[in-house]
């Protein structure tokens, strides 16, 4: 069973990133409509957990969440700083729950956005209407892309992404790279064929939209990556519930570093391709290369974390077979090799 519920917040999610103009609270309806009419199950409803094994923050929440409200907005008064105001100490409260379950995997990612974006990440919490360890991954997922505009702001329009509470400021600009479009050129035919959903949300059905280039590409990348960590460290604490739920395929935060990770190389290819000049000025960018390389590191990471799942739960939210070949063709492996050295 494939979770439409969770392709269908990130799909109307990038909807709206994409293009800030259009109205938040029509999309936040059609979002609840998707969620509501997608249900393949009433049991896949429910929230919480009903294994007694499973330790106690995973048992069923006992505070009922808030309506979503207004989306935070960005104070560019306040984008370099590193903590968030709170002026309400009952602000939060409903999510608390939530909150103490991703302490206890003590993440340096989540625990940076914890301090810088608790707002943004009770927002997506409450527009999810859950606390389970699939709505607090996506809404660290979300809310680093909050981060990616703080910061950015911080630097006046210098790229900055937030991962493993490090922030890695770039020299890349807006409009300084090629639309993301050309990642399309790298990809093997077997792979297009198919359509996968991020090739289409992404790539397929962003070509009208100029802004998308590189640095679209690499908040994406972070954003999965970064929630990718925290995602499997609250499945390793709840794997039982992929058999309560009867889960056969889990394709959020895992799979979409993957694949952002096999974009980010096909882009570079294409681009190597197209003007070498080019390919090496981007990738010679200050801030890129350790930034790629960091998320790197970051997946290896994630790859013996999951060899440690047991094999069941594994293939549940391991990438496919044809994303694997996909990311070991000749072409990426080039790049990526070039990538890892240091100059």
């Amino acid at each position: 069973m494939r979770h439409i519920k969770l392709t269908a917040i990130l799909l109307v999610r990038n909807y709206l990133f994409t293009d800030p103009a259009r109205n938040p609270y029509w999309v936040q309806l059609a979002l609840m409509i998707i969620l509501i009419i997608s249900n393949p199950t009433p049991q896949a409803a429910t929230v919480g957990f009903k294994d007694k094994n499973i330790v106690e923050p995973y048992a069923p929440i006992s505070i009922a969440l808030k309506a979503p409200g207004p989306q935070p907005k960005l104070d560019l008064h306040s984008a370099c700083d590193d903590t968030w105001t709170q002026d309400d100490t009952n602000a939060y409260e409903d999510v608390s729950e939530a909150m103490s379950i991703l302490n206890q995997i003590q993440s340096p990612h989540a625990e940076r956005i914890a301090k810088e974006a608790m707002p943004v990440v009770a927002w997506w919490l409450r527009l999810q209407g859950s606390k389970s360890f699939i709505s607090i991954a996506i809404a660290v997922h979300e809310a680093n892309h909050w981060m990616k505009q703080k910061w950015t702001a911080c630097f006046n329009g210098a790229n900055a992404y937030h991962l493993n509470g490090n922030i890695f400021k770039t020299q890349l600009r807006q409009g300084e790279s090629r639309h993301i479009s050309i990642v399309m050129n790298s990809l093997s035919a077997e792979y297009k064929n198919k359509t996968p959903f991020r090739l289409k949300n992404y790539i397929i059905d962003s070509r009208e939209i100029q802004g998308n280039q590189f640095t679209v590409l690499l908040d994406e990348l972070v954003a999965y990556t970064g929630a990718a960590q925290v995602e499997l460290a609250l499945i390793q604490k709840s794997a039982a519930y992929f058999d309560e739920q009867k889960i056969t395929r889990f394709d959020v935060n895992l799979g979409g570093s993957t694949e952002m990770w096999v974009f980010s190389l096909a882009y570079l290819a294409s681009l190597k391709e197209l003007n070498e000049y080019e390919y090496k000025l981007l990738i010679n960018t200050q801030g890129i290369r350790p930034l790629l390389q960091a998320i790197r590191a970051t997946q290896l990471h994630i790859n013996s974390q999951l060899n440690q799942l047991d094999e069941r739960y594994r293939k549940i939210i391991e990438p496919n077979q044809k994303l694997r070949k996909e990311m070991n063709s000749k072409r990426l492996l080039e790049v990526l090799d070039e990538i890892m050295k240091n100059s």
